[in-house]
């Protein structure tokens, strides 16, 4: 039986806290260009002293997103297997698991996108269909199509079922996370008195990113996790 969306979040978030500062040793790699990005918020250099300095970190921060992401699946699926990581021996993993993951994760992107646009419906049937290739590389060796293939046999058949438990897992962390969110930028707008910039007129200070990108990389491996999780539930029950 394929793991249900409940224990889909009740399972991730124990690896989840059980293994906290692991986690956070391998996200610390994306506050880097955040970071830098903030300090230049605060400065005083001109726009056009700071676009250079932006394009590059975007491209340092597309690398390290690609880096982070596999070493997060890697280390969540020995972690669900009730194995031990060792952080040097997974990022030695990592860099060698880099042009694989990039190549399929462009097939996957493509073919969503091609379907975006046919009809708004097909991006989302592709999207579902091959939302584990990124997975079958990495846990399972699959390349290039025959990871999208892999992917398309696991959800073949649990169409429905399979788009429930994303939708309802990441929902249920979503709220969560947005109450958070919120809560923080409130508080520190209040305090700051710059909450109208924010709320009222939408602009972003960096403090308020600050707050956005934390939340979002620490919440990262919760749901690389679910990921993880309903990958090696699906390859269970198809005999994998």
């Amino acid at each position: 039986m394929i793991i249900s969306a409940t224990s889909l979040v009740k399972e991730s978030w124990k690896i989840y806290k059980d293994n906290f500062l692991l986690f956070l040793k391998i996200i610390s790699w994306l506050f880097i260009p955040t970071v830098i990005w903030t300090i230049i918020a605060v400065s005083d250099l001109t726009k056009v002293a700071a676009v250079p300095i932006d394009i590059c970190l975007a491209f340092i921060y597309i690398i390290l997103s690609l880096f982070v992401s596999i070493a997060l699946i890697l280390a969540s699926d020995n972690l669900a297997k009730g194995k031990n990581v060792d952080l040097k021996e997974l990022f030695n993993l990592t860099y060698s698991k880099l042009l694989p993951f990039l190549w399929v994760s462009i097939l996957a992107n493509l073919a969503i996108f091609g379907g975006i646009l046919l009809l708004i419906v097909p991006g989302i049937i592709f999207a579902v269909l091959f939302s584990f290739a990124p997975m079958a590389t990495l846990l399972d060796g699959e390349k290039g199509t025959l990871a999208l293939s892999y992917s398309k046999k696991l959800v073949k058949d649990n169409f429905w079922g399979v788009l429930w438990r994303w939708v309802a897992s990441y929902f249920m962390y979503g709220v969560i996370i947005s109450v958070i969110a919120l809560g923080l930028t409130y508080i520190i707008g209040i305090v700051t008195g710059e909450l109208g910039v924010v709320v009222l007129s939408g602009d972003s200070v960096w403090w308020s990113r600050l707050i956005s990108d934390g939340i979002s990389f620490l919440s990262l491996p919760i749901f690389t996790i679910i990921g993880v999780l309903f990958y090696n539930s699906l390859k269970k029950e198809k005999g994998n």
